[in-house]
C-alpha cells in the first residue's frame, strides 16, 4: 500500500475535505496450477487500484493561477465587515479587470472536490494440454489475457462569493465590502457530477502443435489462431 497527502489548506467554513489524499494498492499473483498430469493453467495477474481525493480544480489549474495574478491586487479572503458579522460563506476576495472578474486561486482551491476511484487490471491464462492420448507428439495450448482500465468520480463544487473594498477609512481601519456577484454565488454544494470512464483490451489463442519422429526423420506441424476485442465506454 502506498499513502501519499498533499499539502493544500482546507477551509475552515467548508464541510469536505479538498486537500489532496491518495492510496494505491497492488496486487500480484503468479499461479501454476496441474490439474492432471497431462494438464497445466498458468495464471498471471497484476492489479492496481487507486483512491483519491483532491480539489475540485486541478493542482496544476490552481498552480497556474498563482503564478499569473498578482497577490496584492485583493486578499484572498476578507474579514467580515460589520454588515457581514455573521455571513456564513467565505468572504472571497476579487476585483473588476476587463469587464470580469478576476481568478482568485484561493476560491478555486477550495471551492468543491473530486472523489475518484481508477483500477487497472492486466490478468492472463494459459491452458496447456498434452494430447499423446489421441495421437502422440500433439500438444495444444490456449491463452486468454485482458488489460482492462476504469475510473469512477464524483465532483461536487460550489459557486464562490466574490467581495471587493466598497470603502475604506486609513485612520479608523473600518472598511466595508461590496457583494460583486450576488445573482451567480452559490453558498452550498451543488449535485455530484458523475464521471465514468473505462476500456478494455482482449486476446484469445489456441494453439495446436504436432512433433513427430519417425526412424530418422522428424515431422512438426503447427497451427494457431488468434482474436483481439477492445472495448471503450465513456459517460
Amino acid at each position: 500500500m502506498d499513502k501519499e497527502s498533499g499539502l493544500l489548506r482546507v477551509d475552515k467554513k467548508n464541510n469536505f475535505n479538498n486537500n489532496i489524499d491518495i492510496g494505491r494498492y497492488t496486487v500480484r499473483s503468479n499461479v501454476l496450477f496441474k490439474l492432471t498430469p497431462t494438464t497445466k493453467l498458468d495464471t498471471r495477474l497484476q492489479a492496481r487500484f487507486e483512491r483519491y481525493n483532491g480539489p475540485y480544480t486541478s493542482a496544476t489549474s490552481i498552480f497556474n493561477m498563482v503564478m499569473n495574478i498578482n497577490p496584492v491586487d485583493f486578499p484572498a479572503v476578507y474579514e467580515p465587515d460589520e454588515k457581514n458579522l455573521f455571513t456564513e460563506h467565505i468572504l472571497f476576495g476579487s476585483s473588476y479587470a476587463n469587464g470580469s472578474l478576476m481568478p482568485n486561486p484561493y476560491a478555486q482551491m477550495v471551492r468543491g472536490y473530486e472523489d475518484r476511484n481508477e483500477s487497472t487490471i492486466i490478468a492472463q491464462a494459459t491452458l496447456s494440454q498434452d494430447l499423446d492420448f489421441f495421437t502422440k507428439g500433439l500438444k495444444f495450448q490456449g491463452k486468454v489475457s485482458a488489460n482492462t482500465w476504469s475510473r469512477y468520480a464524483g465532483r461536487r463544487s460550489y459557486n464562490p462569493y466574490y467581495y471587493d473594498l466598497e470603502s475604506y477609512n486609513q485612520i479608523t481601519k473600518e472598511y466595508n465590502l461590496l457583494l460583486l456577484n450576488p445573482t451567480t454565488g452559490q453558498p452550498y454544494l451543488g449535485d455530484v457530477t458523475p464521471v465514468r470512464d473505462a476500456n478494455g483490451h482482449f486476446y484469445f489463442e489456441a494453439l495446436f502443435n504436432w512433433d513427430r519422429t519417425f526412424c530418422d526423420h522428424t515431422i512438426s506441424a503447427m497451427t494457431v489462431g488468434m482474436m483481439e476485442c477492445g472495448m471503450d465506454a465513456v459517460k
